[in-house]
């Protein structure tokens, strides 16, 4: 028997989640639709041997309670709950179908997860006239008291598994509870139509990602991979030889296999070089390359720390300057900001379509913008001030007091001893 976790999401609904295994890495598992957190039976064994692991059942079934309206964002707010009661400071999320929107979303708001894996999203650039009739039929099959009908229709006509497989699923020990459940069925297809993947900001996690693929999945779910393999700045494909859809069932220890062999490797996605290697100390003793890595670093801790307002270091110095400044033009925030013109004019368009600055043309010279914050942008890097401040600290933690006073001094030494003749 698994242990459980009780933890309440935003607007007051009780969660239910399954802990498993005693001691390792979080892993919080966040399953699809039909199913409840009993999808990842057949891989628990393998996962828990390694992990503590945190399976959710999401809203509306299986222990956890559920609310009178429904929206995907509230499943998002409850993966986030779930990630704050959770103990340790970093974890690795996992998501199937469905729950691979929700840990997504969750992914790019909540700065403790180091890693993120999605099995097959279904993602979509319009509504789907097949589904559409499929959510009007089913929703009638449950105004008629018929939930294993509406269940039926799902699989047939969202999903086309064929009836063999059907009848697979029919023949399972937990068939009566995926027709309980049917209602949350329909409703999360309805919220899919409507769901667009946020790409912008998706090209900004900086986190590395595993996408699952099966290799006989339906077309959409094999186009829906390539878009997020493209938009992600650092991401894996795995594609399930044989599989479709529901790959974890099919080949339980493939998919166990390539997710421990995902998660237990460092969070680049490459291990890092032994510092204290003798072999590479003429190399890893440059102050060319102490400091490239220290900047690694930094940018590291800032990345975490200002995550939830998906921040780079350089749209914050940006926003820091157009505070200060009021006005600049965009080669003005480039000097002060040291940017190159390239960098300087793509962190100002992000900027500008974010609606955190506005540009027009100057009044004085018509070739030129004039940049400034607005509403939006002071409120946000009020916010990100404090957050930039507390990864500063980070990185001087490990410092003793008069170590950080030298190592500024130094570093401040070298820059303007530097700026002069370069």
């Amino acid at each position: 028997m698994a242990d459980a976790l009780t933890v309440v999401s935003a607007d007051g609904t009780a969660l239910h989640v399954e802990v498993h295994g005693n001691a390792g890495p979080a892993l919080l598992l966040v399953h699809g639709s039909t199913a409840t957190a009993a999808r990842w039976r057949p891989v628990l064994a393998a996962l828990s041997a390694r992990h503590r692991v945190y399976a959710l059942n999401r809203r509306g079934r299986a222990g956890s309670g559920d609310g009178p309206q429904y929206a995907i964002d509230q499943e998002v707010q409850d993966v986030q709950a779930v990630i704050a009661a959770l103990p340790g400071e970093r974890l690795v999320l996992v998501g199937h179908s469905y729950g691979a929107i929700c840990a997504l979303e969750a992914a790019l708001r909540e700065p403790r997860v180091q890693a993120l894996s999605l099995y097959e999203p279904p993602l979509r650039d319009a509504a789907s006239d097949e589904d559409m009739t499929a959510i009007a039929q089913a929703r009638d099959a449950l105004a008629a008291g018929r939930p294993e009908d509406a269940l039926l229709l799902f699989y047939r006509l969202v999903l086309k598994l064929p009836e063999v497989a059907i009848d697979g699923l029919r023949a399972q020990a937990n068939w009566t509870q995926r027709v309980q459940i049917a209602h949350t069925v329909v409703r999360e297809i309805a919220e899919v139509q409507h769901y667009r993947a946020p790409w912008p900001a998706l090209s900004r996690l900086n986190i590395p990602v595993q996408l699952f693929l099966g290799e006989l999945s339906l077309p959409r779910f094999a186009q829906a991979t390539r878009q997020l393999a493209d938009a992600l700045p650092d991401v894996q494909t795995e594609v399930l030889t044989g599989q479709a859809h529901n790959g974890i069932d099919g080949d339980p220890a493939a998919y166990a296999n390539a997710l421990l062999a995902f998660i237990d490797t460092p969070q680049d996605g490459v291990r890092k070089p032994d510092l204290t290697d003798p072999r590479f100390a003429a190399l890893y003793d440059r102050p060319g390359f102490l400091i490239r890595r220290l900047h690694q670093v930094c940018n590291e801790m800032f990345g975490s720390a200002c995550r939830s307002l998906d921040l780079t270091p350089n749209q914050y110095s940006v926003l820091f300057l157009l505070d200060r400044c009021e006005v600049l033009d965009i080669a003005g925030i480039g000097r002060l900001a040291d940017l190159d013109r390239t960098t300087t004019a793509l962190v100002v368009k992000i900027l500008a379509e974010r609606r955190l600055i506005e540009k027009r043309r100057s009044k004085i010279d018509q070739r030129k913008y004039d940049v400034k914050l607005t509403v939006a942008g002071r409120r946000h890097l009020e916010e990100a001030a404090a957050l930039s401040q507390a990864s500063v600290e980070q990185l001087l933690d490990a410092y003793t007091e008069q170590e950080r006073e030298s190592l500024m001094m130094l570093l401040r030494k070298g820059v303007r001893h530097f700026s002069r003749m370069l």
